[in-house]
């Protein structure tokens, strides 16, 4: 992603098929001088929306750091719903694992 106004690059947004999820993972970071402005849940939401309209997706998922408090209230803003915890490999610590139920 690139600011509109300078086309500076500030960030990445997208979903990622991980083989140990059923449904695909939304990501995103940011440049920290970029981040708490919004940018996140904007094009997260654009995001979703996509994956519901365009994409027919029946759900999303997506995993945080356990400490990583922003993300996941970003997360439960866009819908997502906690579900558990996962250890991706024994070399990772757990991550906190979310879902959203895309189908109505």
């Amino acid at each position: 992603m690139v600011c509109l106004h300078t086309g500076e690059p500030i960030g990445v947004a997208g979903f990622y098929q991980r083989p140990y999820l059923k449904a695909p993972d939304l990501g995103y970071a940011f440049i920290d001088r970029f981040t708490g402005q919004g940018f996140a849940l904007e094009s997260c939401r654009s995001l979703m929306n996509f994956a519901k309209t365009a994409l027919l997706l029946p759900a999303v998922n997506a995993i945080t750091d356990l400490s990583n408090e922003g993300s996941q209230k970003l997360l439960i803003k866009l819908g997502f719903t906690g579900i558990g915890f996962l250890q991706v490999d024994s070399n990772n610590k757990p991550v906190k694992l979310f879902t959203h139920d895309l189908a109505d």
